[in-house]
């Protein structure tokens, strides 16, 4: 589902517009039934308020993670297509429901890095920065969000609510198991969620 390829305004508020919208579709199947990728682009900006590093892109993911917080059917990328997003090397991050988490685990607090516009450092952390590098090209930032249709940690599907059980990232997540989730062709449990290696990449494209 394109949302717009046209969105603008603070990082923070566009990505708890777009986590209000993936915890409706994931509690209650509205507006959309899920599966369902949402997509949408445009550039937004960060009102500096700290002295942390990072982009846009990473700004909006780190406060996607505290909106879609617990919740284990949604995964997300965001990033910019140039390859660098703000001052440091990333492009952008990969969050899902259990990043918040794992922050704290790490004794990182996920809302005071974002209100020290501190992204870079908390998705360095977990290992959830996307870096592909320097592409050559701008057309627009770019967000995909993942809601699945069924609990990835138990299998169930129509499950209203998949509370996790253990993390799960976009990147564990091949295009053709998403295409067979829009498509509605899952079927039956499927195994356990591991944590993404480039061995499971290289397993499950």
């Amino acid at each position: 589902m394109i949302l717009s390829d046209e969105i603008e305004g603070e990082a923070r508020d566009i990505a708890r517009m777009h986590g209000a919208l993936a915890r409706a579709i994931a509690r209650r199947g509205h507006p959309f039934a899920a599966p369902v990728v949402l997509l949408s682009g445009g550039e937004t900006t960060v009102t500096l308020r700290g002295n942390g590093k990072g982009g846009r892109n990473g700004e909006f993911q780190l406060a996607l993670a505290l909106a879609v917080d617990g919740l284990g059917q949604v995964s997300a990328l965001a990033a910019d297509t140039d390859g660098i997003d703000g001052s440091e090397t990333n492009a952008g991050a990969f969050i899902d429901g259990t990043t918040a988490e794992r922050l704290r685990a790490k004794a990182l607090d996920p809302m005071a890095a974002l209100s020290n516009n501190d992204s870079w450092s908390a998705f360095h952390a977990i290992g959830d920065l996307f870096e592909p590098g320097p592409t050559g090209t701008n057309v627009n930032d770019f967000r995909a969000i993942i809601v699945r249709g069924y609990c990835p940690h138990t299998g169930s599907l129509g499950e209203s609510v998949c509370y996790l059980r253990s993390p799960i990232t976009m990147r564990s997540i091949s295009i053709s198991s998403v295409l067979r989730d829009v498509n509605g062709e899952r079927t039956g449990p499927v195994s356990k969620p591991r944590r993404a290696t480039p061995a499971f990449i290289a397993e499950t494209a």
